[in-house]
């Protein structure tokens, strides 16, 4: 019964974060409405370049189903003309806000901004289902349902993952189609039995989720190690489940690598954004210092909260509480215990993480872009092994008595999670957002 809680609970906060952010002030929400918007009056994609500036590169999938939902409501295309503010702290100012925010776009859903707002509670819908995504993860993976109660929690009330899923913005839908995979993914590793069918499913969720957003591409090599995981546990081959992951995964991104090849001159529309945001290129080799100091720094913070335009940092001590957090799990994975069965889990777990980051680092030797966000489509195994880490922690070593800590934690850590998410919202955010004021 703890899960309808936490997406209780998950949803009326994002959908507070929906409303008190105001418009356009979350992380390129102006391009991603221009396309919307675009598909709503051409009813076909647009041309990097040329139309729907800003996110024109992007795959479709999320602004089709943006599209979609707002066809069926009834709504018109979102009106997209901000104002800058010249006080906005990028242009050397003190404010948060980017643009100014005149009086008709309140109240939120009635106001000038209403369709925005809409659309932004179809990414509330999306997050909750990954933080469902998450919990069928964590079942599978730790077998224990309080602990992925737990992980479930500690994914949604995470600041940054709330102020992501109240955006107009791809990368809701990304992470949701991420997390089904590697769910489908671990599902199969943890069972002996498991057929075909779960594959078939990982296969197809990783290749929507091409379509949605090419940080799904991690999740071919993902289903490469389970496969191999698999394999060796099993003793024998594997070529069933391996065709049953890779058909659908190449199959159904197929068209749109093709119509970007053909379009674009290349299928993932990487020379597309090159072209087309040159004013964001800053090309460096790996052995750059920027990949030793300023982007794992930025990386970490950004992935706990960094709002805004990644320019609305969070106080000082909830980063070090973050930090030790952090380093309290790792030391709980690092400590010796008895054999783990589900090391194979485990291993998998890992090397999502490890190839997000990679994938991270490669596209930051083009553009410098270490959002935390980057790292949601693996958001179910970071909270995984946070709360795998913290329960070793706190094991009692060998045959002693339990510690009473192990009863209590859970309970703390998403208490904790759940209050500073909200005061965070209305002591923090709500307040700095609404020094900009434009024109009525």
């Amino acid at each position: 019964m703890l899960l309808p809680l936490v997406l209780s609970l998950f949803t009326l906060c994002a959908a507070a974060w929906s409303l008190v952010v105001p418009p356009f002030e979350t992380p390129d929400e102006p391009g991603h409405a221009r396309y919307v918007s675009f598909l709503m009056e051409s009813g076909r994609l647009p041309r990097a370049g040329v139309e729907a500036p800003g996110e024109a590169h992007q795959p479709p999938l999320y602004y089709v189903l943006a599209a979609a939902a707002a066809r069926c409501a009834g709504a018109e295309r979102i009106a997209v003309s901000p104002e800058r503010n010249p006080r906005f702290r990028w242009y050397g100012g003190t404010e948060e806000s980017k643009y100014l925010h005149p009086a008709g776009e309140s109240p939120p859903l009635s106001g000038d901004a209403r369709v925005l707002h809409w659309l932004r509670l179809l990414s509330v819908v999306l997050g909750a289902a990954t933080v469902a995504a998450i919990h069928r993860m964590g079942l599978a993976a730790l077998g224990d349902p309080i602990q992925a109660a737990v992980a479930a929690a500690v994914a949604a009330f995470i600041p940054q993952f709330t102020f992501l899923s109240a955006s107009l913005n791809n990368d809701t839908l990304a992470n949701l189609l991420s997390a089904g995979c590697l769910a489908c993914l671990v599902m199969a590793l943890s069972s002996a039995t498991a057929g075909a069918g779960l594959w078939l499913a990982a296969g197809a969720l990783a290749g929507a989720g091409i379509l949605a957003k090419f940080t799904g591409l991690a999740m071919l090599p993902c289903g490469l190690i389970a496969i191999f995981l698999a394999g060796r546990r099993r003793g024998k081959s594997v070529w069933r489940e391996t065709a049953a992951f890779l058909s659908p995964a190449v199959l159904v991104p197929l068209p749109l690598l093709a119509r970007n090849l053909m379009v674009m001159g290349d299928p993932l529309g990487a020379a597309a954004q090159v072209e087309t945001l040159p004013q964001l290129l800053d090309r460096k080799t790996l052995l750059s210092p920027y990949f030793v100091t300023e982007f794992p720094l930025v990386l970490f913070r950004s992935f706990w909260g960094v709002f805004g335009w990644m320019s609305f940092l969070m106080p000082w001590w909830f980063y070090a509480g973050c930090l030790a957090l952090t380093l309290a799990a790792i030391a709980g994975l690092t400590r010796r215990g008895t054999p783990d069965p589900r090391r194979d889990i485990r291993l998998l777990l890992a090397g999502a993480i490890a190839i997000q980051v990679a994938q991270i680092v490669v596209y930051n030797i083009t553009f410098t872009q270490a959002q935390g966000r980057f790292l949601f489509p693996v958001l179910g195994p970071i909270v995984l092994l946070i709360v795998t880490g913290l329960s070793g922690l706190v094991r009692p070593k060998g045959d002693g008595p339990p510690h009473p800590l192990p009863a209590l934690w859970p309970w703390l850590l998403v208490a904790l999670l759940a209050c500073a998410n909200l005061c965070l919202l209305r002591f923090l955010v709500a307040p700095a957002y609404g020094m900009a004021a434009g024109p009525a």
